[in-house]
């Protein structure tokens, strides 16, 4: 092991090792070897780890990992960051979604690769491919047969969250990151779910210009930990969200906080709350008015042109929050809105109810089914009669798992949209 340390590591020997490998039947020495040149591999070689890697990924055989899905999750981390300093996330993608399915024990269960994946979503700037994972392949199952950590799960749902919000579905970008936030766990909040508390504040006024609430179940103790830890946002909602906010005191509180946003890499997804609350404030406008003159919508919206009224109408018309009919007189210089169908419901927004009221179907299918098989479930039945017998004073009776989060998070995400660099900054 010598030769593998220093400045510039000799890996010749591992190279020669790998050329001579056969992944399929020798997974498990395959991946031992890679791991060592993971660990020993210099810039200049970064390419070559990857194309190993991508072989590898294509070829192993999942039923000799076992037992070694740390070494794997370890190395599959490590191509990340070999995909990123190559500029080849797109590639990495690919490649980890074949993979998944064979390291999935069953449908729709959560592997180490499902974070790496949406990591490299985000970096490579093609979320839709995260997204298309979200919708296509929802995770409905935690096995604990497949050396998943409780980081795994966390990134899962703060990357997921992440993803989303790039594609501005913010609703259910929330969803996701209130699971990473109020994941059970032994009291502490990690660096994890503090991201995803921030981004869930911010993203949540992004929404439906909401405070976020965190649910009853979260113990006061991580309540209290998670609001003193975040305050400047605190005042960023409290700004953004009274009825007679002003979009004034929102660019304010933004420029006064604009060094932590710019440090948690949320700079960009707070740069949208001005226009979020001006398109708020529209929606309230066309549901009190009738018509209503530009000037004074104008006024009312914080512009100072009637020519960026008729932009943000336009645009809320193009996206369905307005109906097609609101218009602009430009002769009269009135403002009409339509009182048909607004505020997005239109085809659009019956298919997207159809839609979901499928998946809910289909979940309510999984959950009768999980449900079924708990009742044959002998452990179940055993301590289901226990309890019958005793009652509920057995040593697990009044154990408690607090909701946070577990674990330290290892990487940060990149300002959205203004933020050229891509992810440059690591949570510690």
């Amino acid at each position: 092991m010598e030769e593998l340390q220093g400045d510039e590591p000799d890996t010749s020997n591992l190279e020669e090792a790998l050329s001579g490998l056969d992944f399929s039947r020798k997974t498990a020495g395959s991946l031992f070897v890679l791991s060592a040149f993971s660990h020993a591999v210099s810039t200049p070689q970064l390419a070559l780890f990857f194309d190993s890697m991508g072989v590898f990924l294509l070829d192993f055989d999942a039923e000799q990992i076992k037992g070694d899905e740390d070494v794997f999750s370890a190395v599959v981390w490590r191509l990340v960051e070999a995909a990123t300093e190559c500029k080849r996330e797109l590639e990495a993608v690919h490649l980890l979604l074949k993979a998944i399915p064979k390291v999935q024990p069953r449908a729709r269960c959560l592997t180490p690769l499902h974070a790496p994946v949406l990591q490299l979503c985000i970096l490579g700037r093609c979320q839709h491919l995260g997204a298309r994972l979200l919708d296509e392949d929802p995770v409905h199952e935690v096995s604990a047969d497949i050396g998943l950590e409780s980081e795994d799960i966390l990134k899962y749902f703060f990357y997921g969250g992440y993803v989303l919000t790039g594609l501005m579905r913010f609703r259910e970008a929330v969803g996701l990151f209130q699971l990473c936030v109020t994941m059970p766990s032994q009291g502490e909040v990690s660096a994890i779910s503090l991201s995803a508390y921030k981004k869930m504040l911010l993203v949540n006024l992004l929404a439906g210009g909401e405070r976020s609430a965190l649910p009853k179940n979260v113990h006061p103790n991580v309540q209290e930990a998670l609001r003193s830890r975040t305050r400047p946002y605190m005042e960023i909602a409290n700004a953004f969200c009274p009825s007679g906010a002003s979009i004034r005191d929102v660019d304010l509180k933004l420029a006064e906080h604009r060094q932590i946003l710019e440090n948690d890499s949320n700079l960009g997804i707070a740069r949208q709350l001005p226009s979020a609350l001006r398109r708020k404030r529209l929606l309230n406008l066309s549901r009190a008015y009738t018509t209503l003159p530009v000037a004074k919508a104008a006024g009312l919206l914080e512009l100072t042109r009637p020519e960026d009224v008729q932009t943000l109408v336009a645009e809320m018309v193009s996206d369905g929050a307005l109906s097609d009919g609101t218009r602009i007189d430009e002769a009269r210089q009135v403002l009409t809105f339509c009182s048909g169908e607004k505020h997005g419901y239109g085809i659009g927004s019956v298919q997207a109810m159809e839609s979901a009221m499928q998946r809910i179907a289909g979940v309510a299918e999984r959950i009768q089914a999980l449900d079924s098989k708990m009742d044959l479930d002998p452990k179940y039945l055993q301590q289901r009669s226990r309890n019958e017998r005793f009652g509920s004073s057995s040593r697990w009776a009044n154990a408690e798992l607090e909701p946070g989060s577990v674990g330290e998070s290892t990487a940060d995400m990149a300002q959205f949209y203004d933020d050229s660099h891509g992810m440059d900054a690591m949570l510690g």
